[in-house]
């Protein structure tokens, strides 16, 4: 299960400290998360959705110190060598840790109009959402990106920024799974499931970043789904822009000690995604998708599900065999009853795809 590197945070954070106020302070940090904005023909307006997470680090808590020492146990890492000096260790689990601000009042701008967020929830977690007039684009040459910034007092000089993905009504989307089908996780070993998230430098999977820059360049847009929390999006999206991919919206999973969203870390790979990508394509009722997973939980499962519900918006299915499960093995045939065969295609190699041509 991918949720397994996050059953012994319950313990951790047990304690967790949940800050409220009102305005941005200047320990306060921002994290402004990438998202797809969609065109509404209706209106003629673009809908532009904004999240955001508010919290503060507070390094010099003794018992956040105490609390990370204390996960490498929790965590069964503590035989690794210098555990306690792992500057990756410290980095990716001090996320856990962190004081989310509940209540504060942020403010964005984007395309020079501003807007009020919703107050931050107990996760310090934020939204918002904004319409775009055609007059507030550019007429000509409409970027694939739009910059996002958050408003900060006068008195604070940071500049705190995100951007916004402008997906247009027809074209073509990638919507690709993290772990093990970019990101060597090694899922269905605990033990060094653990280690690759928690102690060890991400490492790329060969090829798949050659392969995703190609279809970006050929006009695909991404969209990464990770079963991960929000908590790991700092350390992932370096891991992705240090390896060449593409820049894509992200949606990972709510993780707070204190409400359901706890949950969220048990529900299985199928029930999470499920809704999720569906959401997404219903969106974009033009557009046409691939879907890239691998073999290791449920993503054939998940995909080929997504298949039957939107077989006109669904190009094609790519699994990346981390079973030693070949193509039209008893799980293939399971899943793929009833569907077109063509539609999916199991590899071991990511150059098995550089002959993809998108169009």
């Amino acid at each position: 299960m991918r949720i397994t590197p996050y059953l012994c945070l319950v313990l951790a954070l047990l304690f967790t400290h949940h800050a409220m106020a009102d305005g941005l302070n200047a320990s306060d940090e921002v994290i402004l998360f990438p998202a797809s904005a969609a065109y509404n023909p209706t209106d003629k307006t673009w809908e532009v959705p904004v999240h955001g997470w508010v919290f503060d680090r507070d390094t010099d808590s003794l018992w956040r110190k105490f609390t990370i020492k204390g996960m490498g146990k929790l965590f069964g890492l503590d035989d690794d060598k210098d555990l306690e000096n792992n500057r990756l260790f410290a980095e990716r689990a001090r996320m856990f840790v962190v004081d989310n601000l509940r209540d504060k009042k942020l403010q964005v701008r984007i395309a020079n109009q501003t807007a009020q967020c919703n107050v931050s929830e107990p996760n310090g977690h934020f939204t918002a959402s904004i319409k775009l007039t055609a007059a507030q684009l550019p007429a000509k040459n409409l970027p694939r990106w739009l910059p996002l910034e958050l408003i900060t007092p006068d008195s604070d000089k940071r500049s705190i920024h995100g951007e916004i993905q402008l997906l247009r009504e027809q074209g073509l989307s990638i919507i690709t799974d993290v772990d093990d089908t970019i990101k060597i996780s090694n899922v269905l070993d605990k033990k060094e499931l653990l280690r690759n998230t928690f102690v060890r430098e991400f490492e790329a999977v060969p090829g798949m970043s050659s392969i995703y820059y190609e279809w970006y360049q050929q006009g695909a847009d991404f969209h990464y789904i990770s079963a991960s929390p929000w908590q790991l999006y700092p350390a992932l999206s370096t891991f992705l822009e240090h390896t060449g991919f593409p820049h894509g919206s992200f949606a990972m999973k709510q993780f707070r000690i204190k409400d359901e969203s706890v949950q969220n870390l048990f529900a299985s790979a199928y029930e999470y995604k499920l809704p999720i990508i569906s959401d997404m394509i219903r969106r974009y009722p033009q557009r046409k998708f691939i879907l890239v997973g691998d073999s290791g939980e449920k993503d054939p499962e998940v995909y080929t599900e997504i298949l039957r519900r939107f077989p006109a918006q669904v190009h094609h299915i790519y699994i990346r065999n981390v079973t030693d499960e070949p193509f039209l093995s008893q799980r293939y045939l399971e899943v793929l009853k009833g569907l077109d065969e063509d539609k999916l295609t199991v590899f071991d190699d990511a150059r098995e795809l550089f002959q993809v041509k998108l169009h």
